[in-house]
């Protein structure tokens, strides 16, 4: 049943009876025309809402790709005088679904009051999602097709099935909702670009964003990609009057209520301390980055299991694009050692270098080779981990979402992919964590002494809604040259649709020389012997004990030259080039320095 709304603006004073006639068929596939028909009288001069009604026989739903086909279909709207004589016509591009949300299990009232579980025709969609840093070409002044089309193809590709457009950013072009519409991604929508300020208090400052708001959602509520409408993000951590940003964006919600029937959240996150304060509940959302921010403060390890939320709408890592993309925007004296170019381009030495030393066991500092390897590889490691640690916790959480899928800027931050459309090797560690049917190595460490026990367990996660049996896991241990040293075959019970599962526990002695890696690979077979997933892992031989304490060591570091020179000053890392806001002492040498000419 289709209810269908017309905004006819009527420009004619002759013109006070019309007849709308509507067509509804399959846009992307072979159906019989639905056709309503209606005389409508009393049109005023202005603007004039129309309301009609028909019935779709055996609708062919949409759903997104990981769950369904996505059968899109097409309406389109004539309208005519009461004596015949053509006025008007137009087409929108809609898909049939049915979208519900429902509450987390495992939460109590108390701990969270929103439902964060988005249901599509009945079937959980556990949102593997990215930032859309985008817009792709803030840069260019106009849209390139070929560009949307390639990123949410590699989107795809890299097995997300949502996008997050936040506010950093307005609200996409047209295109991109159509792609993703085809494509079978959903996206989670803040409504207007409102980040990270506090918010203007005048009257009419508000008057005008509602109105914008409410255009926003009239222009994105056909869609059948979209799921998750926000008001801000990080729209109370900052602000000087939080009670008023928080008032903001209740109205900003209470506006755009009559236009939509989805999901409104005001903020993003709505768990940090800060929001905590103005009330909300303390297990809703939260931005899982300290990692990033916290210079050695915690392993990966460490940090995200100890985080219990709904919803992880941001967990950010960055990295260095390939190089072939750093030599299009860093001039050439600068690329190695780094030149103060790099400071442009949001590039965070300290944090680099003490993510490296994380995942590789070495800050990698002596060559522009090994610095780019690394930081992509350690973003890719960290994100392994922390998406497949969420997807472990199916059904009580419910959404996670990498920061970023892609930015809007040549830069060395956060992107999986990055301005060039080149893929980062952390891309591959994304595309492995977001199978959707997951064979994953749970383990709660990464360094292992020569001689010391390993206890991983093998899990499966299913988030298609169909169930896998007499399937087996090929698992192989590898050393440092990749040389298998042992393997094994485990048959595994049935795998259940929608689901989440511990199915082996494992127990392997580490052998190798310190300093060394060693390897695990993982394949989940059918009973034909077909591949279902793969997926792979490295571990450090390494005390880790001195290594967390070299972490912290690292990081404190890096603390405090952020303290002494200035967070936001990124000529702390170049002797002479701050000025009075910089590096005072020129003939101090700072620890970049010597790090990075080694």
């Amino acid at each position: 049943h289709l209810d269908v709304e017309i905004t006819l603006n009527n420009t004619a004073p002759s013109v006070h009876s019309v007849t709308a006639a509507i067509v509804v068929k399959g846009e992307n596939f072979e159906s019989k025309s639905h056709e309503v028909q209606s005389g409508v009288k009393q049109i005023k001069l202005g603007e004039n809402t129309l309301k009609l009604s028909l019935e779709v026989d055996d609708p062919q739903l949409w759903w997104p790709w990981d769950l369904g086909d996505q059968n899109l279909y097409v309406a389109h709207v004539v309208i005519e005088t009461e004596t015949g004589a053509f006025q008007d016509r137009t087409e929108t591009s809609f898909g049939i679904r049915e979208l519900k949300m429902e509450m987390n299990p495992g939460f109590t009232k108390e701990e969270v009051e929103n439902p964060w579980t988005v249901m599509i025709n009945g079937q959980r969609h556990f949102m593997r999602s990215g930032t859309w840093g985008g817009p792709p070409d803030i840069f260019m002044g106009r849209a390139q097709e070929h560009k949307y089309r390639e990123l949410i193809h590699l989107a795809k590709e890299a097995n997300l099935n949502n996008l997050r457009i936040f506010g950093w950013h307005p609200t996409e072009i047209p295109l991109f909702y159509k792609l993703c519409n085809e494509a079978g991604i959903t996206v989670w929508q803040d409504v207007l670009p409102i980040a990270s300020l506090s918010l203007p208090e005048e009257p009419e400052f508000k008057e005008k964003v509602l109105e914008e708001a409410i255009t926003v959602v009239k222009d994105l509520r056909n869609h059948p990609c979209m799921v998750i409408l926000e008001g801000g993000e990080e729209i109370f951590m900052t602000a000087a009057n939080k009670p008023h940003n928080l008032n903001f964006m209740k109205d900003l919600g209470e506006a755009i209520a009559p236009y939509h029937d989805l999901q409104y959240i005001p903020a993003s996150p709505i768990s940090d301390e800060v929001s905590i304060e103005l009330g909300f509940k303390p297990n809703e959302s939260y931005h899982a980055n300290d990692l990033f921010y916290g210079e050695g403060e915690y392993t990966m390890e460490e940090y995200f299991p100890s985080l219990d939320f709904a919803v992880i709408p941001e967990l950010a890592i960055s990295s260095c694009p390939n190089i072939e993309s750093i030599k299009k925007f860093i001039p050439a004296d600068e690329i190695w050692p780094p030149g103060p170019s790099w400071g442009h381009h949001w590039t965070d030495f300290d944090v680099l270098r003490t993510l490296n030393f994380e995942v590789v066991g070495d800050q990698s500092t002596h060559s522009l080779e090994a610095f780019v390897e690394a930081t992509q590889v350690a973003q890719g490691v960290i994100f392994q981990y922390a998406l497949e640690h969420f997807r472990h916790r199916k059904p009580k959480t419910s959404a996670v979402v990498i920061c970023h899928y892609i930015t809007f800027a040549p830069d060395m931050k956060w992107g999986i992919v990055d301005y060039y459309r080149e893929k980062k090797l952390s891309f591959d560690y994304v595309r492995k964590a977001y199978q959707p049917l997951l064979v994953s190595l749970k383990h709660d460490a990464r360094r292992f002494l020569s001689g010391s026990v390993f206890r991983p367990e093998i899990w499966v996660v299913n988030d298609y809604y169909k169930p896998y049996e007499n399937c087996s896991v090929e698992l192989t241990w590898l050393d440092n040259e990749k040389n298998e040293t042992a393997s094994d075959t485990y048959t595994l019970d049935t795998i259940l649709p929608d689901s989440s599962k511990s199915f082996v526990e494992l127990s392997h002695k580490v052998r190798g020389e310190k300093g060394k890696r060693f390897y695990v690979e993982l394949k989940l077979k059918d009973a034909q012997g077909n591949i279902l997933s793969e997926n792979d892992y490295f571990f450090l031989i390494a005390d880790p004990l001195a290594d967390r304490q070299r972490i912290r060591e690292i990081g404190q570091e890096a603390m405090e030259t952020k303290q002494k020179y200035g967070w936001a000053n990124y000529y702390r890392y170049f002797e002479g080039l701050g000025g009075e806001s910089g590096v005072k002492d020129a003939d101090e040498q700072m620890p970049f320095v010597t790090k990075f000419q080694g």
